[in-house]
């Protein structure tokens, strides 16, 4: 199951959620204000070296300010 990472449009949280499939994202609300006025956003991946170490991506994340 894909997580997604989201921005609520009420109250500005940017949170993750794990989603069953695309027709369950409407139905995703906000961690903090309960809204489902949110909008999902590009975030940043993490790859795994063939050590298996997580390596996050290089670039922007929408913690940066980047929506």
């Amino acid at each position: 199951m894909p997580m997604y990472e989201f921005i609520c449009q009420d109250c500005n949280t940017v949170f993750e959620t794990i989603v069953k499939s695309a027709e369950a994202i409407d139905s995703v609300k906000c961690k903090n204000c309960q809204s489902n006025n949110i909008k999902k956003t590009v975030s940043a991946g993490i790859f795994r070296t063939t050590t298996g170490t997580p390596v996050p991506a290089a670039g922007c994340s929408s913690k940066s300010g980047f929506r």
